[in-house]
């Protein structure tokens, strides 16, 4: 259903309050971070393939991450702390799996030091969660491509296990930010708001793959709800359907209604920034985006009513690297000359 502009106030049907997420809007400006085993392999769909020693940062400083995205006027960070694509290696020492920094050579738990960093130099913590199809027994099924695998029970006790480990012990969250939700079926979706809203209520769902890519306006997928925001990865908000209300032929639960209903959801635009890797991680290739194609994409999701996300990519030293962090103080400082 495409957005709507008419409607100006009310509540609407959404999990959260119209006071919250334009709380969460308020933060405008962020940074992803995708970090883990497969920076390590450069093979971002190596499939659990590769042994965990190959994860071996040397000078590993997440306090330098996040002093980064503060130091480029960002308000809040979203970090891998386990992605699907990365064989479901967990930057965290899970009791859940084998397969974490917790077997790793280096065993620093990356989401607490990230966490930490975060409420050190007063930016939102926020972080990505990614199912693992490659060590959970009867995770996969199906075929074999990780685009089409679907989850069984086994997998959603382990997932739910390890999401509850991120909302429990790591403090509150600004978002959680879900990877390939249609794995999860509608059903899947709502268990993970349900345990999210039961440990951490005020934090945002942000379910991947929302955006239907027609070049016009966001529309929300059924596949990908129920979603607090709509996001839209690696392109730029369209030039008009952006606005907050939209309206939705779905209840909360997923169920179809005989008459669209109103619903309250902000849009969060997520951009790699930089180039010549391979998708969202660092490479041997990897280079810093333009600054003026970066600044030109967060003016167009300011204009265009969308939090702009800029993805950050830690190197095998276990640091962002110059070229990246400079590109982001200049985005800054352009747009401090231009707008002054």
């Amino acid at each position: 259903m495409a957005a709507t502009e008419e409607r100006t106030d009310g509540e609407g049907a959404q999990r959260l309050s119209v006071e919250r997420l334009d709380r969460w809007r308020a933060l405008d400006y962020g940074m992803f971070i995708h970090y883990g085993l497969a920076t390590f392999t450069s093979e971002e769909l190596g499939g659990g393939k590769h042994p965990i020693e190959h994860y071996q940062p040397l000078e590993l400083d997440v306090d330098q991450w996040v002093r980064v995205a503060r130091d480029a006027g960002m308000s809040y960070v979203i970090l891998t702390a386990k992605h699907a694509r990365d064989g479901g290696f967990s930057n965290w020492p899970s009791r859940y799996t084998d397969f974490s920094v917790a077997r790793a050579p280096e065993k620093t738990d990356v989401v607490g030091a990230f966490v930490n960093a975060c409420h050190k130099h007063g930016v939102k913590p926020a972080l990505y969660m990614g199912g693992d199809f490659h060590n959970v027994p009867g995770g996969q099924i199906g075929n074999a491509r990780h685009d089409f695998f679907t989850v069984t029970r086994p997998f959603m006790d382990h997932m739910l296990a390890q999401l509850d480990e991120l909302v429990t012990e790591y403090g509150p969250l600004e978002e959680l930010w879900f990877d390939g939700p249609h794995k999860y079926g509608v059903a899947g979706r709502n268990e993970i708001t349900d345990l999210i809203a039961s440990r951490q209520p005020d934090a945002v769902v942000a379910m991947n793959g929302t955006w239907e890519d027609n070049g016009r306006a966001p529309q929300m997928k059924a596949y990908a709800w129920p979603s607090d925001v709509i996001v839209i990865e690696a392109g730029v908000p369209p030039i008009w359907g952006t606005g907050p209300w939209r309206k939705l032929p779905w209840d909360r639960l997923g169920h179809r209604l005989d008459e669209p209903v109103d619903y309250y959801l902000p849009v969060e635009n997520c951009v790699i920034g930089h180039t010549g890797s391979f998708g969202w991680w660092w490479g041997p290739n990897c280079r810093a985006r333009n600054v003026a194609e970066l600044l030109g994409i967060k003016l167009l999701c300011r204009e265009r009513n969308a939090n702009c996300v800029l993805n950050a990519a830690p190197d095998r030293r276990g640091k962002i690297p110059d070229d990246q962090a400079r590109g982001f103080r200049e985005v800054a400082e352009w747009e401090r000359a231009i707008t002054s």
